[in-house]
């Protein structure tokens, strides 16, 4: 099987995605939505593509109930074409709302991965979803590595059963193991791109969806102290290590893996955007990553930009989700919670796919708020983007403009806690930080961190934990794992960031350590200096040096937001009721 790079963009021509994007099967669809209960009979037609360079006949199975590999009915096939093509007509889907699942396998039925497409009555009211991708029929929904992972670990918490995954069920999974699931999305990635050649045990049977299902079921996952990455990184053995290391970042700042990682894919043909109408400022950090030799199509890795806050104070959002801003540096479309965006900071232009969730009043003043996640491409190099940002309402009053500001505050103080085997002093937060970092070497790694909230000045204060019982490790690129006794990340204070021109332009949603204020030390290395940064509501802790940009993914209620970061307004006022899913920060 050919390998390309790990990004395909849908919105620009660059490259296609991994397999794993593999068997990416596009169809424009997701549970989420509403629609009438179906009736027995109702069929649909599903058309898309299967997608690695391509994968010329790879087979196409749709299921009800649970995915092929957990014993779903199939209700309908069909066999791409030599381009990856595929058509499904008058599918008929079960009445009532039974979940359908999208099950892929390429022709040496090694590279087996599945993806749960929503309930049978909303496809049903859908009627025919189809590649073709446009304002009113966001997003796309991939058969990759995230979705199977995702399913796994779903099943391996529900006894095996898809009985009663909904989308609702399906995005509080998403967030609740949403670092478990990047661990072994990245071990799937890992094995099926053939990135390096692992020494399975035998119970981790022959494909990669009994594979994610062998990782998620030796991961005590519902145990409070997780032990994925640490059973991805075992069961893969040594030379999987600097794949293992670089996937997740990789993985986050694609522009189809990362939507996926937040809320899920929904149906969004013809549903009005969550963001409501108005004038809005956009502070964010933009972070290239450096993707893997083996899975580049260029001669040469892309060279990254260093990690850089990004703001615009003029972008403005219709009615109907169109995005503009008037010195024509963002501009795109709200669809749902999906956001399609093109951003140009300096030089650079961006082309990025990304998720949208409501940041509670608590956390908040003036609001309303919104935090923007996902990944994309630098149009002009290719190099992977990850992008994390908050829009903030701005009102005019008296000739003077204002916008929402954030209180954080908001998160509280907390008694001593202890979660994943952190344990912190009261007033802090505890959580556990993922490491996918490239830097001299490629190294990866779990460690924790405590928080400390405070007002003014040094918005935050991060410690080291009292103690750590859980998964601590770090990996090195040679494959050697090691315990470790102290966290190999270290900031202290952490402020609102102020930009250093004149006058100074401050982005409140945005912490920053200030420049070297952060280091992260590599196994066998010396410290590397560098600058972290952190947006309200985001999933990941950017740090940037000289050497690269690493993205350290967060484990931890309190920190994620020790509240609901909802797709609805509605939803962020009466704590998640009606039928569209809610996402809940952090994991356990």
């Amino acid at each position: 099987m050919s390998m390309r790079h790990p990004m395909k963009n849908r919105f620009a021509p660059v490259a296609l995605t991994p397999i794993a994007a593999a068997l990416a099967l596009t169809l424009a669809a997701c549970g989420g939505g509403g629609g009438s209960a179906a009736g027995a009979g109702t069929s649909v037609k599903l058309a898309g593509t299967a997608i690695d360079a391509p994968i010329s006949s790879a087979a196409i199975t749709i299921t009800s109930g649970a995915p092929a590999s957990a014993g779903g009915t199939v209700i309908g096939t069909a066999t791409a074409t030599s381009t990856g093509d595929f058509t499904l007509n008058g599918i008929v889907l079960p009445a009532g709302s039974v979940p359908i699942f999208a099950n892929a396998t390429a022709p040496n039925n090694t590279v087996v991965l599945n993806s749960y497409l929503g309930q049978s009555d909303a496809l049903a009211a859908a009627a025919s979803l189809t590649t073709p991708i446009t304002p009113s029929n966001l997003p796309d929904l991939d058969v990759s590595p995230v979705t199977t992972a995702a399913l796994a670990v779903y099943g391996q918490v529900n006894n095996g059963s898809y009985a009663s995954l909904t989308p609702a069920t399906y995005a509080t999974n998403l967030s609740a193991y949403r670092s478990e699931i990047l661990a072994i999305a990245a071990g799937i990635k890992a094995v099926g791109d053939n990135l390096c050649t692992p020494t399975l045990p035998s119970g981790a049977g022959n494909t990669t969806t009994s594979l994610a299902a062998y990782l998620a079921a030796n991961s005590n996952l519902t145990s409070g102290t997780s032990m994925t990455l640490s059973t991805v990184a075992n069961t893969l053995g040594g030379s999987c290590a600097a794949a293992l290391a670089a996937l997740p970042g990789e993985i986050a700042a694609d522009p189809d893996f990362g939507p996926e990682l937040d809320l899920g894919d929904v149906i969004d043909a013809n549903v009005a955007p969550v963001v409501t109408a108005g004038t809005y400022q956009l502070e964010g950090v933009i972070a290239e990553i450096r993707a893997l030799a083996a899975t580049s199509t260029a001669a040469t890795t892309p060279t990254v930009n260093q990690a850089a806050p990004f703001a615009d104070t003029t972008v403005t959002i219709d009615a109907i989700g169109n995005i503009t801003s008037t010195d024509s540096n963002v501009s795109g479309t709200v669809t749902g919670n999906l956001l399609a965006m093109i951003v140009t900071a300096g030089t650079q232009t961006y082309n990025l796919r990304l998720k949208l969730g409501v940041l509670p009043a608590t956390v908040l003043t003036g609001g309303p708020a919104y935090v923007v996640e996902g990944g994309g491409t630098n149009i002009t190099t290719g190099a992977l983007t990850n992008f994390e940002a908050v829009l903030a309402a701005t009102t005019t009053s008296g000739g003077t403009t204002s916008a929402a500001l954030p209180n954080w505050t908001g998160f509280g103080s907390t008694p001593s806690e202890s979660l994943d085997g952190v344990s912190c002093p009261a007033g802090n937060f505890a959580i556990r930080l993922n490491a996918s970092f490239f830097g001299p070497s490629v190294t990866g790694g779990s460690f924790g961190e405590c928080v400390a909230p405070a007002s003014g000045g040094a918005v935050w204060t991060m410690t080291p934990p009292s103690s750590n019982t859980g998964e601590d490790f770090e990996l090195d690129a040679s494959g050697m794992m090691s315990l470790r006794s102290t966290s190999p990340f270290t900031a202290a204070n952490w402020g609102e960031y102020t930009t250093a021109t004149t006058p100074a332009v401050s982005l409140p949603f945005v912490l920053t350590t200030g420049t070297n204020g952060a280091s992260y030390t590599p196994p066998g290395t010396t410290a590397i200096p560098g600058i972290a940064y952190y947006v309200m509501g985001a999933h990941t802790i950017v740090f940037s040096s000289a050497s690269g940009n690493g993205l350290l993914s967060l484990r931890g209620n309190s920190f994620r937001l020790n509240n609901l970061v909802a797709e609805t307004q509605q939803e962020s006022v009466d704590g998640g009721s009606g039928s569209v899913a809610v996402f809940h920060g952090g994991d356990h």
